[in-house]
């Protein structure tokens, strides 16, 4: 059963953590004065509890099925969304969009009976024909129908004022190939029928040889890997330019606003407030040589979506090795000092290069920090991401 949180306006009214569809959490009505016959005028009446839905702090999309072994619309395939833990999903929704029309073929809508379990996972199976509340899908938390194609095609999640806060493309046979009108986000490669496409320790995309959903099993497939990662061993491959550090929640006042050295975004931070002119992303320069970033761009997803242009934000770039926009040096860093608006916890951040080619993307699926220990997101030259301290242009 799925819990909601109740906040009791008067004192002692209730019990944090009741459950409501539980009657073993309330009290026994036989012990209580409620059902004993008194006089109207002088009965005392119960103290009024109002009731709450906790809306999640952070939700995602965690794993689909889309091709199934079996027939794809007789319960067969799953969307799985992840967040904060037992929190209500009232008023969120998710948008399937098709590849070859660009329009939304279905919408589910989720109410207040909707609400992450314990891990933090909701997992919403089509149903079987002609049964509407059977699935062949194990773990499921809500059943209804849907039809997901074989792609290319994608997955729409808005919150509860029907802003787009992550989205999912998928069934591609290049990564670098897009739907112009909606996939602005995460893009995927096709994964064969029976296999999954399922965030790999809740970061990055990757083929799950077992589906696994209301777990957070990953069976990587070796070789259907979904986000290809490029090294410096290996420039060929078209990857030259990696996000490599970014901070959404800043513990330290990076920009200097008062004290440290008046030296803004370098390694000795202020004492002054800490805000979100604070935040900053970094990349490095992994290729053998000097890049000319001048028509390159960085996408910014997170429900209030950003693009930052390299040719018109030349003062708010920092270099590590005396590098400029028009030549970004081999193995040097540089940092986006405050980059426009205000990055969310949860976001994804997209590199383009002077083509508008996708030359990097990171989706950071919580960057909340509880120090300057967690502070920094660090992405590593396969993508995998890890918080730690920052290590502003090393």
């Amino acid at each position: 059963m799925k819990k909601l949180f109740l906040i009791c306006l008067l004192m002692g009214a209730c019990t944090p953590g009741l459950t409501l569809n539980d009657p073993s959490g309330l009290p026994n009505q036989s012990d209580t004065d409620l059902n004993q016959s008194s006089d109207p005028q002088t009965k005392e009446s119960a103290p009024e509890v109002e009731e709450y839905l906790v809306s999640p702090d952070f939700l995602v999309i965690n794993e689909i099925l889309y091709d199934a072994t079996g027939d794809e619309q007789d319960g067969n395939t799953f969307i799985e969304l992840y967040g904060t833990p037992l929190a209500n999903l009232i008023g969120y929704s998710i948008q399937i969009m098709d590849g070859a029309t660009q329009k939304n073929t279905k919408t589910i809508q989720l109410s207040e009976k909707n609400t992450l379990d314990e891990q933090g996972l909701f997992v919403i199976c089509d149903s079987s024909t002609g049964m509407s509340t059977s699935s062949h899908i194990a773990n499921c938390s809500f059943i209804t129908n849907f039809d997901l194609q074989n792609g290319p095609d994608g997955l729409i999640l808005l919150n509860q004022q029907g802003e787009v806060i992550d989205q999912l493309c998928y069934g591609f046979d290049q990564t670098n190939t897009a739907l112009n009108n909606f996939c602005e986000a995460t893009i995927t490669l096709k994964a064969n029928a029976g296999l999954s496409l399922s965030r790999n320790d809740k970061s990055e995309f990757v083929v799950n040889e077992q589906p696994s959903s209301g777990s957070f099993s990953v069976q990587q497939s070796a070789i259907e890997e979904i986000n290809q990662n490029i090294s410096p061993e290996n420039p060929e491959s078209g990857k030259k330019i990696i996000i490599s550090e970014v901070i959404t929640d800043p513990q330290q006042d990076w920009n200097d606003s008062s004290g440290g050295n008046g030296v803004p975004f370098d390694a000795i931070s202020g004492n002054g407030t800490i805000g979100t002119t604070d935040e900053w992303i970094e990349l490095k320069n992994i290729s053998g040589d000097v890049v000319d970033l001048t028509f390159w761009s960085v996408n910014f997803h997170d429900g209030s979506d950003e693009t930052f242009f390299f040719s018109e934000s030349t003062d708010e770039i920092l270099f590590s090795d005396s590098g400029s926009v028009d030549s970004f040096n081999s193995q040097e860093t540089l940092v986006i000092t405050d980059p426009p608006g205000d990055m969310k916890n949860v976001i994804t951040i997209e590199l383009f290069g002077e083509e508008q080619n996708l030359v990097d993307s990171v989706s950071i699926v919580d960057g909340n920090a509880l120090s300057a220990d967690d502070e920094a997101n660090v992405i590593d030259v396969d993508g995998n991401i890890s918080k730690n301290r920052a290590t502003i242009l090393f």
